[in-house]
């Protein structure tokens, strides 16, 4: 489990940045790409309010709703940022068991 969770981390991170950069350059295509896979693994760790908010935000730019492409990605980020605290708190818990 911790292996999958360190992995989710670290990718989550590169998909993070991919669709960071995609919205500040108007690329709602690579956004869509970056925040479905992030909506895939993210729902895979239970990282479900995430999940959701990468769906939303791929399904109103997949509407044409390019003008919310920046602004949708602020949930995300406040998402992701909870996320990956939850993780780390889970992990740190754990490591203090094993003794």
């Amino acid at each position: 489990l911790n292996d999958l969770l360190v992995t989710y981390v670290e990718q989550a991170a590169e998909l993070m940045a991919s669709a960071s950069a995609a919205a500040q350059h108007d690329r709602p295509t690579d956004f869509i790409v970056a925040i479905h896979a992030l909506n895939g693994s993210s729902r895979n760790v239970g990282a479900l309010a995430l999940a959701d908010c990468c769906r939303t935000a791929e399904e109103a730019v997949r509407g044409g709703s390019a003008a919310l492409l920046r602004a949708s990605f602020a949930p995300i980020l406040r998402e992701h940022q909870l996320a990956v605290a939850a993780i780390e708190a889970e992990r740190s818990n754990r490591r203090g068991h094993q003794h």
